[in-house]
């Protein structure tokens, strides 16, 4: 059986890239298929990878479209593979019972898809609690590769199979022995990065430079500095192991973010973001995340 990785890559991930690779190719993964709207960005890319046993296929696509325009333009008979599963560089497959997704798959009779659930491991300034997670309340996608006619969302694939899948079926089949591993913050510096370096990802996402100043010099947080507060207080309840223990690159990461805000900036971010955190805590209001829906639905019950 063979199994293909779709994922995008920008520079802000490139700290983070080698651990999802090495994990993801020996896990049983045969090729990773990796859209970049930066040419310069393969040679690096390239360097990161040259170790590992799974293939790297580049796609090249225009800086201007948005990661979700990416997805749907991307060209799926590209992908020789049985199956593609659909992440980004933040999350890993694991299954606490099967060791390899081939397994997983065999296990339960080779579906033509499966969909497994996140495991949120959120961190900011304490790596150990990448050690523990809890549900969150969607996933990604993992399909027969001769199946896909395109994507609903960067979550999910659109199939041939009988009407097609919709959102109303999306979420029918989910195993209860694999899952996907979202640490939707891997460092503080990760969050600030996602937010200053990715482009159209809505303002739930995206905060400039400037604002991102502004907003602190007047003690408030960013949108995606208050999920963070919220989902790294959530209770966790779930053994995991830490895929990224010891294998950030800290010293790539924090020259990508001097390269926008002095110490200083960076100081009185953090400070912000503990403030907010204290106020998350204390009000005890974490029941929001994953009862009350997607992320950019809960910043609505999110204090200011």
């Amino acid at each position: 059986m063979t199994i293909s990785i779709l994922t995008r890559v920008c520079e802000s991930e490139l700290p983070y890239l080698t651990p999802f690779l090495e994990y993801h190719s020996k896990s049983g993964i045969s090729s990773f298929h990796i859209i970049i709207q930066d040419r310069q960005l393969e040679s690096k890319i390239k360097t990161l990878c040259s170790h590992i046993r799974a293939n790297v296929n580049f796609c090249f696509m225009d800086k201007k479209l948005t990661p979700d325009q990416c997805l749907r333009a991307f060209q799926y008979s590209a992908i020789k593979t049985e199956y593609t599963l659909l992440i980004d560089i933040d999350e890993f497959f694991y299954s606490p019972v099967h060791q390899s997704i081939q397994n997983a798959l065999i296990s339960m009779g080779c579906p033509d898809w499966i969909y497994p659930f996140w495991i949120m491991a959120p961190s900011d300034f304490d790596s150990s609690n990448r050690a523990w997670g809890y549900l969150g309340h969607i996933g990604k996608h993992i399909v027969r590769t001769s199946l896909i006619e395109g994507i609903i969302s960067p979550h999910v694939f659109y199939i041939n199979d009988e009407g097609g899948l919709n959102s109303e079926t999306q979420f029918l089949y989910r195993p209860n022995d694999c899952f996907i591993i979202h640490y939707w913050g891997r460092t503080f510096t990760d969050c600030l990065l996602k937010m200053v370096m990715h482009h159209g990802m809505g303002k739930m996402r995206q905060t400039s430079v400037n604002q991102l100043i502004q907003l602190s010099n007047e003690g408030k947080c960013a949108p995606r500095l208050k999920l963070l507060a919220l989902l790294t207080t959530h209770p966790r309840y779930i053994k995991i192991p830490d895929l990224l223990n010891n294998k950030i690159d800290h010293e790539l990461e924090q020259r990508l973010i001097e390269s926008y805000f002095n110490d200083k900036q960076l100081s009185t971010f953090k400070t912000v973001y503990l403030k907010y955190k204290a106020i998350i805590k204390k009000q005890d209001i974490s029941a929001v995340y994953p009862g009350r829906g997607e992320l950019r639905q809960v910043l609505d019950f999110l204090p200011d």
